[in-house]
């Protein structure tokens, strides 16, 4: 389930137990968010659009802390004019959690439910040619050295297969191959395409 909501006049893709950084709202850290608009909401294949928005559908929001933003950074000048000038700014950020949508609360512990191992084997692929590509497949029986807080201490999570396609130039296909052949738990390294071929 995902919702598209407005906040401050911008739109933002939300799930129960994401956070996002909005403009800086007038509210105190910890309390709750009122005035969020639902202008969609999705559960599987049932889709609500607003005109312009959804009604009846709360938003559970709190305002988790502000803090100032990236800086920004101007620069203007006028050639041949001796005119430079040097501005910079922060925007002023509010971090929002979504605790529910609609009534539905996000999950408890949402790092113990996200590291569940997968069924099947999991793809990623970089963009770009599928010449000299470098697949990277890791078994299933290699342990994840990382503990859920829930669990106890010495508990290990077993992960499902992953396949890791990477598109790399001929040039820097051995030292990918070499980087990826280092990373533990690594069963093969194939090379497809020609090593030789460029574009």
């Amino acid at each position: 389930m995902f919702a598209i909501i407005r906040v401050g006049g911008k739109q933002y893709r939300v799930e129960p137990g994401t956070q996002v950084l909005v403009d800086r709202l007038h509210v105190e850290p910890g309390s709750p968010v009122e005035g969020v608009e639902v202008l969609m909401l999705a559960d599987g294949d049932d889709i609500q659009v607003g005109a312009p928005t959804v009604q009846g559908v709360p938003i559970g929001a709190t305002a988790v802390r502000h803090h100032l933003g990236k800086k920004i950074r101007v620069f203007k000048y006028k050639a041949k004019k001796n005119y430079r000038r040097r501005i910079g700014s922060r925007p002023h950020q509010t971090l929002l959690r979504i605790d529910s949508i609609g009534g539905n609360n996000a999950p408890a512990n949402r790092r113990a439910a996200s590291s569940a191992p997968a069924t099947s084997n999991e793809t990623e692929v970089i963009p770009g040619t599928e010449a000299n590509a470098v697949t990277q497949t890791t078994p299933a029986s290699a342990p994840v050295a990382e503990t859920v807080p829930a669990t106890p201490a010495d508990t290990t999570i077993e992960a499902a297969p992953v396949e890791v396609v990477a598109v790399v130039d001929a040039a820097d296909q051995a030292d990918a191959v070499a980087a990826i052949e280092d990373v533990p738990g690594v069963e093969s390294v194939e090379v497809a395409g020609d090593a030789t071929e460029t574009e």
